[in-house]
């Protein structure tokens, strides 16, 4: 019991912008900051905080990280919609039942924008810029005893559009529970904690979110997941998944995100573990501005 309050202590810190209404919708700066890490946790419908237990543990919960034994190396490919793409590169270090550690590297890039004005609304003079969102993260996760693992990521984020830049600090905190039913786990995360993004004169804050997950897997061939999340600029949003394992080398996986509301928020996904390799792909359909593709690669020794 003592541990279930303490991951929902974790869900209390700073609890009262949980109440912020949803006319806060696109007042927070560093949106890229919500594009979740991974094809596997995206192809379960980004339902993963109480599942975490690999490298792309540092976006979802740093607890998490205590979850596997050795070094892995993860990287991923996001050819989102509109030509945005969006780059992953993390290495990750766990002690099995102690401490572990994880750098990671995120970045944002999309195609030249034509420079439009009142007088030359269709860019005709063929001038262009760009935008660019950067994020170096560090993160810690111990377990603190046999059920109760608890994190903390250190961000440094970056942010630019045209000749125009900004950067912030930022802070995440999460906790994962594992309870005395074998295979249900519960985890907790705050992400984005910190000041925002000021570019000339202007501060806006930065996307705080604040996650609550439970998950199950039974013979580690089946699992379930979901989250309820709610961002600091926006309404409570459900994630859902589920994932199922063929001869422990394909995984066949599914699921809903509230969040999109574009495309009834389904995902898909599948991947393939080989050895020490494993190779993941997710699809996100965003209806009239397209489709989204998540390659993740990642090996472990």
């Amino acid at each position: 019991m003592k541990y279930t309050l303490i991951i929902i202590a974790v869900l209390g810190i700073a609890g009262i912008s949980v109440a912020q209404p949803a006319s806060q919708a696109g007042t927070a700066s560093a949106q890229f900051l919500k594009i979740g890490i991974g094809a596997r946790p995206i192809g379960m419908g980004g339902a993963y905080t109480a599942l975490s237990s690999d490298a792309n543990s540092m976006y979802w919960n740093p607890a998490g990280l205590t979850g596997f034994n050795g070094t892995q190396v993860s990287v991923m490919h996001n050819k989102w919609f509109q030509g945005i793409n969006y780059e992953f590169l993390g290495i990750a270090y766990a002690d099995s039942n102690e401490s572990a550690f994880a750098f990671g590297l995120s970045f944002l890039w999309m195609d030249d924008i034509s420079v439009t004005t009142f007088s030359d609304p269709l860019g005709a003079s063929g001038n262009t810029f760009t935008a660019r969102d950067l994020s170096f993260v560090f993160s810690y996760g111990h377990q603190f005893t046999q059920y109760l693992s608890l994190g903390a990521s250190v961000k440094r984020i970056r942010s630019e559009i045209a000749e125009k830049s900004a950067t912030t600090t930022a802070f995440d905190a999460g906790a994962k529970l594992s309870t005395p039913l074998r295979g249900l786990t519960l985890g907790a995360t705050i992400q984005n904690i910190g000041s925002g993004l000021k570019f000339v004169t202007e501060s806006d804050k930065l996307p705080l979110i604040y996650k609550f997950g439970a998950a199950f897997t039974y013979l580690d061939m089946a699992t379930i997941s979901v989250d309820i999340g709610k961002p600091i600029d926006n309404r409570f949003r459900v994630n859902a998944g589920g994932e199922f394992v063929l001869l422990d080398v394909l995984a066949l996986r599914a699921g809903y995100n509230s969040a999109n509301e574009l495309d009834r928020g389904m995902t898909g996904g599948a991947g393939i573990k080989f050895q020490r390799i494993g190779l993941d792909y997710a699809f996100v359909p965003y209806g009239v501005l397209g489709n989204s593709h998540r390659f993740s690669a990642s090996y472990r020794f």
